[in-house]
């Protein structure tokens, strides 16, 4: 019966009476004709004739479940100090964000302090400058006032002396005809 290298039984196949040597580096034939590979015996893995023959699956998973139990509780351990580490980045990033916003808010305090003098500089300006432009306001129009009440009294004073010329004019023709 032939058997995979796990002891599982692999498909019959008729036996031409020559036997042929799996061409690779270790593998020898003893003097009984079994292969010899570092001078272990290739047998049934399902049933060895010694223990230090062959590996089967049951020791095989026993020794491999317990390196894959103790591998996961080195992960776990490692993935609850990852945990750990990334929650104290979050808390310090937490509170840098709660300085920051204070520390903005100061700024805009300090900001606002600083426009405060600089308003009322420039209200006090402004105040001076609306009176200064009103005042010049005053005088243009009292200025206008003055110019249009005398341009008033020539324009009245021209079209008197000029009425007074058509009369003397008219009146004159029709007293001389």
């Amino acid at each position: 019966m032939s058997v995979d290298v796990f002891g599982r039984n692999l498909k019959q196949v008729e036996d031409h009476g020559s036997r042929v040597i799996i061409p690779a580096i270790g593998f020898k034939l003893t003097s009984e004709g079994d292969f010899d590979i570092d001078n272990r015996r290739l047998c049934q893995i399902a049933a060895p004739l010694d223990s230090a023959d062959a590996v089967n699956f049951e020791t095989l998973n026993f020794h491999i479940g317990g390196l894959l139990d103790s591998l996961a509780l080195k992960w776990e351990k490692h993935d609850i100090s990852i945990d750990q580490l990334v929650e104290q980045q979050r808390n310090s990033l937490d509170s840098f964000t709660k300085e920051r916003e204070a520390l903005d808010a100061r700024i805009n305090e300090l900001k606002e302090q600083q426009l405060e003098p600089t308003d009322s500089v420039a209200k006090q300006l402004e105040e001076k400058l609306v009176n200064t432009i009103n005042k010049k306001i005053d005088l243009i129009e009292k200025s206008f006032d003055t110019k249009l009440d005398l341009f008033k009294s020539e324009l009245s004073g021209l079209l008197e002396a000029r009425a007074i010329a058509f009369l003397h004019e008219h009146v004159g023709r029709q007293s001389w005809t």
